[in-house]
């Protein structure tokens, strides 16, 4: 069995996932759920039967706009920034999510395994094997590592185990594939975010727009809990469900200097608080007043908070961070 979704923004996708977990279906004649019920390490898992293949037809369109799911933009974005410099240093992303220090170790770090952990820069390697060779087929990186990952106790396993990357009617297109996902917190959380970062990323490094990123997913579940409260529930009557849809959206481009783009993430990472130019205005415009908006809110300075979330100039994100923000604030007494 093979599910497939496809949908323009994440959206859609989410809301669509939502539906095909809470579907029966029809069988030799027999009803019966569209999901198997069994316990996992982690819990108790709701996990769909067969393969699960979700298409994003605008990948930069990332945002999940969902108040019951309450996604924490601030964190998906850092951690998109964060796996792009290369990085497996847990003490950044902890800034951001309590369950960062609990949930990962560093190795199995996207991020450090697409620039270091192989000790050579996939990448690089890829956005070259483009530019050379716009027809390859064999842009593929590597995030599963047999010799350390194959039969390993640790948690520390990446989920999503290789990507390939092909230019088609000149976009280039991106396949994640990935051995089993919660579609919860990864596939609709944090995985749409980084990996669509990473398809810009090298897409504008190469010279070429973007054009769908597929997913497949060998075991796509929802741990039964997280699915009551975050999925279940979920209807498509939402004010922001058709946020990218009702307007005109053109996303702030990610790259705009190439030459300079590594570099000022490096920085805008190791220090926000200092003012400078950035020739990427996504770093310095987005990246930058978000992590100013963050430490104002973990100062409890709420007001200085959202006065930072104003001023980013992609739409869609400061639209996420400002609702996140007043969903979270402390209330006031009347």
């Amino acid at each position: 069995m093979i599910h497939r979704i496809t949908g323009l923004s994440v959206n859609e996708v989410y809301e669509d996932l939502a539906k095909l977990f809470a579907t029966e279906i029809v069988d030799t004649g027999t009803i019966k759920s569209n999901t198997i019920n069994r316990s996992s390490r982690a819990g108790d898992v709701h996990e769909l039967r067969g393969l699960c293949v979700l298409e994003y037809q605008r990948p930069e369109l990332r945002v999940l706009f969902c108040p019951i799911r309450d996604a924490n933009p601030y964190f998906h974005l850092m951690e998109a920034m964060w796996m792009l410099a290369g990085r497996c240093d847990v003490e950044f992303l902890a800034k951001y999510s309590k369950q960062a220090s609990g949930l990962i170790i560093g190795s199995a770090s996207y991020g450090h395994r697409w620039r270091n952990y192989f000790e050579f820069d996939q990448i690089a390697g890829v956005i070259n094997m483009l530019k050379q060779d716009p027809g390859t087929r064999r842009a593929f990186l590597a995030m599963w590592d047999a010799q350390h990952d194959l039969g390993s106790p640790s948690k520390d396993i990446p989920c999503n185990v290789g990507i390939k990357f092909e230019i088609r009617d000149g976009l280039l297109e991106m396949c994640v594939f990935n051995r089993s996902n919660d579609a919860i917190w990864g596939a609709c959380g944090a995985n749409v975010v980084h990996m669509s970062f990473l398809q810009e990323y090298i897409a504008q490094m190469v010279g070429v727009p973007m054009g769908s990123y597929f997913q497949i997913s060998g075991n796509m579940h929802v741990y039964s809990e997280v699915y009551q409260e975050k999925m279940r529930p979920y209807r498509k009557d939402h004010s922001l469900r058709h946020f990218y849809a009702n307007l005109e959206f053109e996303s702030l481009s990610l790259v705009n200097h190439v030459e300079s783009f590594d570099t000022e993430l490096k920085s805008v990472l190791e220090d926000a608080t200092s003012p400078r130019f950035y020739r990427n205005r996504f770093l310095g415009d987005v990246v930058r007043p978000c992590m100013l908006s963050w430490d104002a809110w973990k100062a409890k300075d709420y007001d200085g908070a959202l006065n930072h979330a104003l001023t980013i100039h992609a739409v869609d994100w400061a639209t996420a961070m400002t609702e996140w923000l007043f969903r979270h604030a402390p209330k006031k007494n009347a």
